[in-house]
């Protein structure tokens, strides 16, 4: 008895988590480990993705900073720009990839803020301002990204006084998925836990909730190499995730599992609601969350079960392997594959950090064994993307890059 109580909370973990009072921190979680780390949320007004093909800089809203693109962008009118016109500018709640400062890319070259010119290098094109956690107006312009790694970026008071340019790198942040600056104190920081100790994001983040409209919410964000699938309302105990489909969305487990009573004064659970999520390496845990105490203490609670390791209980584990070349690609992939069993039918996705399949091949009759895939790529803009190989039986991911 003793022994089937041990394994029974093994398999499944009741866990408290706090971001304390007014929700002070951010906490990070890693699914296989069952670890959290924290970390001030207010200490940053700018967080930098460490991945040397991304130009990803992101606001830290949440806490109450906000970007703005007055009419006069162009980085000719730095000592003239002013404040007449501009519109607020946000992060996507969906793809950490899209942010604030991409506003209205048009794809590549075009990042938004910059131009790519070759070789890892972006030359700043728009100028924008961004009022700060302790409220004041800066004007930003991030001049340029070299080598995929270090940016140039000017800072100055509307007035152009406190004038500075300073430099950040990627490369002193490896193993990171963001590293941050505030502002206020002219600091880099580092905050994040190494990239694979962590798998979702106790945060308050600016959320999506109609186009251009953007309002401060507290919930999950995932880290990007999650998937998630959402039921409810089901019967928790019997929902099969084999009859659901998975998302690459940062905000698929969101903030809407949660709602506020005004007559209690208190937050309700959606009980009947509930999450799977699968990490790269086709593992998939269930989570249903079971309270959520609010601004007071900023306390939440939820159950979290392993569901399978690979393909499910009582099938062969790692059956199918795979990697790709180049990484990154430009016209054309190649899938490195090794197949334990011969498939019915193997189908290969890519699709987008939003979650949208852009690629679909399907490949009947294959052999087990080794054997090389190709795949032409003419159509994919540059970016990052997730390559999904699906036997039928087991889901297994990795990310490729598109320059």
């Amino acid at each position: 008895m003793l022994l089937w109580l041990a394994s029974a909370l093994q398999a499944q973990q009741n866990r408290t988590l706090s971001m304390g009072p007014a929700y002070a921190n951010q906490v990070y979680f890693g699914l296989a480990s069952g670890q959290t780390a924290t970390a001030p949320r207010d200490a940053w007004d700018l967080a930098f993705s460490s991945n040397l093909f991304s130009a990803s800089i992101r606001v830290n809203s949440g806490a109450g900073a906000t970007l703005f693109l007055p009419l006069a962008a162009d980085t000719g009118d730095w000592a003239t720009a002013d404040t007449a016109g501009m519109i607020p500018v946000y992060d996507s709640d969906t793809s950490w990839e899209e942010s604030a400062f991409n506003y209205r890319h048009g794809g590549h070259p075009d990042y938004g803020w910059g131009l790519y010119t070759g070789g890892g290098t972006l030359i700043g094109t728009r100028i924008f301002f961004i009022r700060l956690l302790d409220g004041r107006l800066k004007k930003i312009w991030i001049k340029r990204l070299d080598s995929g790694d270090t940016y140039t970026i000017r800072l100055a008071n509307p007035d152009n006084s406190e004038d500075t340019t300073f430099q950040l790198r990627k490369s002193d942040y490896r193993g990171k998925r963001f590293f941050y600056y505030n502002l206020r104190t002219m600091r880099s920081l580092d905050l994040d836990p190494p990239a694979e100790e962590w798998d979702l994001l106790f945060t308050k983040y600016s959320a999506r909730l109609a186009p251009g409209v953007f309002y401060p919410v507290t919930g999950v964000l995932t880290s990007g190499d999650i998937q998630v699938a959402k039921a409810g309302p089901v019967d928790t105990g019997t929902a099969d995730y084999r009859q659901y489909s998975f998302s690459t969305n940062i905000s698929a487990v969101g903030y809407d599992w949660k709602s506020y009573d005004p007559v209690q004064f208190q937050y309700e659970i959606k009980d009947s609601t509930l999450y799977w999520l699968m990490r790269p390496d086709s593992s998939i845990y269930r989570l249903i969350f079971t309270s959520f105490e609010g601004a007071s203490s900023g306390n939440l609670s939820f159950n979290l079960k392993k569901l399978r390791t690979s393909t499910g209980v009582g099938e062969e584990i790692n059956t199918m392997a795979f990697d790709v070349y180049p990484n990154p690609a430009s016209d054309r992939l190649h899938v490195m594959l090794s197949l334990k069993r011969a498939p019915e039918q193997l189908l290969l996705q890519i699709v987008d950090m939003q979650g949208k399949t852009l690629l679909m091949r399907s490949f009947p009759g294959l052999n087990s064994g080794m054997q090389v895939l190709e795949l032409p790529l003419v159509s994919l803009p540059a970016g990052a993307y997730l390559l999904l190989l699906d036997d039928g039986k087991e889901l297994i991911s990795r990310k490729l890059f598109v320059e």
